[in-house]
């Protein structure tokens, strides 16, 4: 049984994580590279906007502590759950932060007093399909010091939203846990069942598996968006047409689905544009035509206001703001879409873009 874990990445999605682990009994070392975040955090927790995290802190509090580097106490196991930043020059995910949490991760469990093994070490950063295969196996393989066994490696990507993170790490949508060896799925669910409910629904998969998985979820949410508002676009040119009664008819399909089916704001965050420019780059050429479709509707949406003639004058503003990446101090630009209601008012519901339902996030994870 694991009952104590090195977490590396300390940030608006880690810390929440890491915090749950440990309100569950598990002895958390929680790891940041950034020395003035743990300076923070062992000061008087942090401040952040997350909802329940400052309470969540406070249970988890005997339990967590904070650390610059790996400290010298035992752990059975190691979450990695660093950036892997990217950027529209540069779509494609770099796992250069996690390939250096995962080198300190073998080295402290190497240096362990009493080693237990396999040493279990869980990715939860979002990640570039075959990255696993391509780099992190052979650098466990190659930090195990000749014996295969040491290190085991699985990959649990968050399906979360940014306001909505606690409640969704125990009740995800779909617990994910892709792994190639029979041993790290079975220890990664025994773990994750200490914070996640039971009747989450799970799916055991490949590393290769989960790792596309991930990045489909997001660009299929992407997709609904784009078309609902493509729909709404639709509508207003026709006239006369109530574009939530249009939504309303295909959701009674079951397979069609609400969810994000909504004619409203275009997607932002710090998640679903770069995993639709991720999506463009593993297509390539004209396989990537729907991603690219995609990307464009969405620009096409956040644009709106400034074409002649819109009745809804204020539609979307576009605001870049610094979000913390967890545990290396260096800001993500993330793009979200703001509507002005003082000058949209109710044009806004008769106009080319709509509110969005309260439960209809558009900035996720």
């Amino acid at each position: 049984m694991i009952d104590a874990i090195r977490f590396y990445g300390l940030g608006k999605l880690g810390l929440p994580l890491a915090s749950l682990f440990a309100s569950s009994g598990i002895r958390v070392f929680g790891i940041d590279t950034d020395a003035g975040h743990v300076e923070t955090l062992q000061a008087d927790g942090g401040r952040f906007d997350e909802p329940g995290l400052g309470v969540l802190l406070g249970l988890a509090s005997g339990n967590l502590t904070f650390h610059s580097a790996a400290p010298k106490e035992p752990a059975q196991a190691s979450i990695i759950h660093v950036p892997t930043p990217s950027s529209p020059d540069a779509p494609r995910f770099s796992s250069s932060i996690v390939e250096a949490a995962i080198e300190s991760a073998c080295k402290a469990a190497l240096e362990d007093a009493t080693p237990v093994w396999p040493h279990l070490i869980v990715v939860a950063s979002t990640l570039m399909p075959g990255t696993f295969h391509e780099r992190l196996l052979p650098l466990a393989a190659r930090l195990s010091e000749g014996r295969d066994e040491r290190f085991v490696l699985s990959y649990v990507p968050d399906l979360v939203a940014i306001g909505d993170v606690i409640r969704g790490f125990r009740r995800p949508p779909a617990l994910i846990i892709g792994a190639d060896d029979p041993g790290a799925s079975v220890m990664t669910r025994a773990l994750y069942a200490r914070v996640v409910d039971r009747d989450v629904r799970h799916a055991n998969v490949s590393l290769a598996e989960a790792e596309l998985s991930k990045v489909a979820w997001n660009f299929f949410f992407c997709l609904k968006i784009d078309f609902a508002n493509q729909l709404a676009r639709l509508a207003d040119g026709l006239g006369g047409i109530n574009v939530d009664k249009v939504v309303e008819c295909l959701a009674l399909d079951a397979r069609v689905g609400r969810g994000f089916l909504k004619a409203g704001m275009p997607f932002g965050g710090p998640c679903f544009p770069r995993d639709v420019r991720a999506m463009m780059a593993l297509c390539g050429g004209e396989d990537s035509s729907l991603a690219t479709a995609v990307a464009q509707g969405n620009e096409f949406a956040a644009g709106l206001r400034r074409r002649p003639g819109n009745r809804c004058q204020a539609p979307a503003r576009r605001h870049s703001r610094a979000g913390l990446q967890a545990g290396h101090g260096r800001d993500n630009p993330v793009t979200i879409f703001r509507l002005d209601r003082r000058t949209c008012g109710a044009r806004c519901r008769r106009g080319r873009l709509r509110p969005f339902a309260r439960g209809d996030r558009r900035a996720t994870t």
